[in-house]
């Protein structure tokens, strides 16, 4: 009996000392809060190998990803894509794949969720399509001197709690969950 009671002490002290633990508390805070995605993280597990727009498939480009995982474990994914099959005329706008579990916010502008072509234009416009290649819209974008280490693509946590930025190189639009 005196073994039990002592084995079972220890199990409780364990288990108290893990809930302490920086681990477990970091754990505990980010259970309630949306959490920014790197490409690391997206995995095909997540966003399929290949994509499907205007006909065709295209590989998608996971080392050049980025996303948000919401607290209550919806996701918005963003890639992007060999677009080298397409013809100029699309390849010139689509540039990437978004994934959307959600509806969202982008530049001001609600976009249902679903799978979307997106690509930034030359003359500094951010447009979405649908999976034909029809446009759905286009924004502004905006030129960010501030970021320090351009990369392809990535998703950034906005200025206020909820809103995200995501960038192609220096070029940028802002985005969020849509209410």
């Amino acid at each position: 009996m005196r073994m039990r009671v002592t084995i079972l002490s220890l199990l409780m002290l364990v288990v108290a000392g893990s809930l302490g633990s920086p681990r477990a508390m970091a754990q505990t805070a980010k259970a309630g809060q949306d959490t920014v995605l790197k490409a690391a993280e997206i995995t095909p597990a997540l966003f399929p190998d290949k994509v499907f727009f205007r006909g065709k498939t295209a590989a998608a480009q996971l080392r050049n990803a980025g996303g948000v995982k919401f607290a209550d474990g919806m996701y918005f994914l963003a890639a992007l894509v060999d677009n080298s099959g397409y013809s100029t005329a699309i390849k010139e706008k689509y540039q990437a794949y978004i994934l959307s579990e959600v509806a969202l916010e982008i530049g001001g502008t609600k976009l249902p969720a679903g799978a979307y072509g997106i690509g930034w234009l030359k003359d500094g416009k951010f447009v979405v399509m649908d999976l034909g290649a029809h446009d759905i819209f286009s924004i502004d974008s905006r030129h960010d001197d501030g970021m320090r280490h351009a990369v392809p693509l990535q998703v950034v946590a906005g200025a206020t709690p909820g809103s995200y930025v995501l960038y192609s190189g220096r070029e940028c639009v802002d985005v969020k969950r849509a209410n």
